[in-house]
């Protein structure tokens, strides 16, 4: 009979009583400093399975099976790039590539500055998106190295242009990465998964490398170059499709927002995280709603919508709390107090979304009995009652209107 047992990670030792009364280990004495354990301590969390997302284990091995693919594809255009940029060449001087390397890096750390500017808060709200999308990019970057050898007069607009996208790899999937980092980690624990993620990033590195020495040398011809390209880059595209669609985000965004509440509009019941997972897009180019949403619109714009009317505008505020709403033929405006709280923000969305579906539940006094079954019910399926990844922008307002 077992009468203890212990854990440590992956390794477990059961203790049970024996005839004379002592007590023994239950088959072969389980060491934590085995070849095995201390593998699966230094790629994998502390607490593995139990300290991670169920999801972990999948997108990890999808994801090491790219970061491969991408390796190899990476040598391949990297070589391409050396050959553009004259190495090899008699006529070809160092001035010259250190001139081209200043341009290319200053290309990219304008890009990175835009595109962080421009999208910065957009890369929380649609995390698996941008995080496909930014290994799409890198291959539409490789893909013009390998291009850069064939117009040699248009080498280093081509060279910058890589460098750009490659900026918007590095901001997109690095900011990401932190997203799925937090979503991972289940014991507060995200600095581990961080270090882990960065180890196995480390290993696949090794192993892409290896590969990398065996292969390049066998791809000696424009032909096996672009066919390798080609295969590999399909390798890493589909890897990262499975990765990412094997994700599952507990945090409520405005695609996974319209799928919870138009079932819970049509069936009466909250679908889960995972059942929502398999329903959302990846790359959703329309929203599919009636009406526009704008979330967190500035106050300016309601204000003209209404020809500045006072009367227009306390009507307005009549049932608001922390937020109120307009609406006209196209828009929905959601105009948040500047003391909203992130749960305030879900609850504002949510009613927005309400007007989209032309439902009873818009109006202001049901709405709010609505919203308490609703807010109940999500949290009984597992999503997390919080709206900061709802992509309301940062416009915030105040009001106070006495007569």
């Amino acid at each position: 009979m077992i009468v203890a047992s212990e854990t440590c990670g992956t390794v477990r030792q059961d203790y049970q009583l024996s005839n004379d009364e002592t007590i023994q280990y239950v088959g072969k004495k389980q060491s934590r400093f085995s070849p095995k354990q201390i593998i699966y301590e230094a790629f994998l969390p502390s607490g593995y399975p139990e300290s991670v997302s169920s999801d972990y284990m999948w997108y990890q091995i999808w994801d090491s099976v790219q970061a491969s693919a991408s390796s190899i594809s990476g040598v391949l255009s990297a070589r391409a790039v050396l050959s553009a940029l004259g190495v090899g060449d008699d006529n070809a001087t160092p001035t010259a590539a250190v001139l081209s390397w200043i341009w290319r890096e200053g290309a990219g750390m304008f890009g990175r500055v835009i595109f962080g500017w421009y999208q910065g808060t957009n890369l929380d709200s649609n995390a698996k998106t941008w995080r496909l999308a930014a290994d799409v990019l890198n291959d539409i970057a490789m893909f013009i190295e390998l291009l850069a050898p064939f117009f040699p007069q248009y080498v280093l607009v081509m060279l910058c242009l890589s460098s750009i996208l490659k900026s918007l790899v590095g901001v997109a999937g690095g900011a990401t990465r932190t997203s799925l980092t937090q979503h991972q980690a289940r014991r507060d624990n995200i600095s581990d998964v961080a270090v882990k993620d960065s180890s196995q990033e480390m290993a696949v590195g090794i192993f892409g490398m290896l590969l990398g020495m065996y292969i390049i040398p066998l791809i000696d011809s424009e032909f096996k170059t672009w066919l390798a390209f080609i295969v590999f880059t399909a390798i890493h595209l589909f890897s990262n499709y499975m990765a990412v669609i094997g994700i599952i985000m507990e945090k409520i965004n405005p695609q996974r927002a319209n799928i919870i509440l138009t079932t819970y509009l049509e069936y009466g019941n909250v679908p889960s995280p995972e059942q929502v997972a398999k329903e959302e897009k990846i790359f959703q180019f329309r929203s599919g709603l009636r009406y526009k949403i704008a979330f967190g619109s500035p106050l300016s714009s309601v204000l003209e919508d209404i020809n500045y009317s006072a009367g227009k505008f306390e009507s307005l505020l009549e049932n608001g709390g922390d937020y109120f709403i307009h609406t006209n033929e196209t828009c929905i405006f959601v105009v948040l107090h500047k003391n909203i709280s992130a749960e305030g923000l879900l609850k504002a969305y949510i009613h927005g979304l309400l007007y989209c579906h032309n439902t009873k539940y818009s109006d202001n006094n049901e709405f709010e009995k609505f919203f308490v079954r609703f807010n109940r019910d999500i949290s009984l399926a597992g999503w997390k009652t919080s709206g900061e990844i709802l992509g309301a922008s940062e416009w915030r307002s105040t009001w106070n209107i006495k007569r």
